[in-house]
């Protein structure tokens, strides 16, 4: 194993006092002295919006992504992450947890609801145009302000126009993708959250239909339809992107990550990692020790 534990990074430990902050990528960048960072997760949502095109990249979960002008990242809570660039970034990046959205009044249902957060298949950057950027600058100017006040509303304020600039970049979602069919959609949010509370322990279809009272079939067919995986499929690759983090993340062997993972017989896993990634995991980590 590499043996190199991935950082869990807390926003009160970046002298938060209200589970929320707002920074510039150029000032993270001069505080760091230019060196780039390490992969690591946080346990709160974060909004990367580059204003510049830079020579860099920014990892997410293995995926590789150009770092351009205006396109904006979301990453939840639990994604690995890193940024690395060859010159200064210029943007901005917004932090809130969980605690935030109860704190300003936002119900965590309208984060669940909006297109940008995406499951851990899609994190490419959402592009906006010129107008939508001018627009989103203004709920950024506004949050500053907010955040300046010693109002007793002053968390209020901030996830007022964190919502609008939330639902600013959805409205570029719905311009993109066609409309779901209502009932599919329901199905396929329930089984995402489903997934993301028991694949550690869950890995039969049949559990997830069951909980949502209809049929494995009917349950393949909506994921598929919706998504272009198998309700199978979406499973899998869940687990598989666990099993690379913890791979190389952990100080855990393959027999602890297998049963960690839901694998009675370590050596299952092993063809399961090896199905998954194209490696076994001695390979997968040896072709990733340059990288961390």
């Amino acid at each position: 194993m590499i043996n190199k534990l991935i950082t869990n990074i807390e926003l009160k430990n970046q002298n938060s006092d209200v589970n929320f902050s707002l920074k510039l990528m150029e000032d993270i960048y001069d505080a760091s002295d230019g060196k780039n960072e390490n992969p690591h997760r946080h346990n709160y949502y974060s909004i990367i919006w580059p204003t510049k095109t830079v020579d860099g990249f920014h990892i997410i979960d293995f995926n590789e992504y150009q770092i351009k002008k205006d396109g904006l990242f979301f990453i939840q809570p639990g994604q690995v992450h890193q940024i690395s660039t060859k010159e200064k970034p210029f943007g901005f990046v917004i932090l809130f947890s969980s605690d935030f959205l109860t704190e300003s009044k936002l119900q965590k249902s309208f984060i669940d609801e909006i297109k940008v957060f995406n499951s851990f298949l899609k994190n490419e950057p959402l592009f906006i145009q010129k107008k939508k950027s001018e627009k989103l600058r203004e709920f950024i100017s506004s949050i500053c302000d907010a955040v300046r006040t010693e109002s007793k509303f002053r968390d209020e304020a901030i996830g007022a126009y964190l919502k609008l600039f939330l639902i600013e970049c959805s409205s570029v979602c719905d311009a993109d993708i066609q409309r779901e069919d209502v009932k599919a959609k329901l199905i396929l949010d329930d089984f995402k959250k489903l997934v993301e509370k028991n694949y550690f322990k869950e890995h039969k279809v049949k559990f997830y239909s069951d909980r949502l009272v209809i049929s494995a079939g009917h349950l393949n067919y909506t994921i598929k339809n919706e998504i272009g995986l198998t309700a199978k499929d979406y499973i899998q690759k869940r687990i598989a992107l666990e099993s690379k983090r913890l791979v190389l993340f952990s100080n855990s062997n393959a027999k602890e990550i297998a049963f960690e993972l839901g694998f009675n017989d370590p050596h299952h896993f092993s063809k399961f990692f090896k199905k998954h990634t194209g490696f076994t995991i001695t390979e997968f980590i040896n072709n990733n020790q340059k990288n961390f």
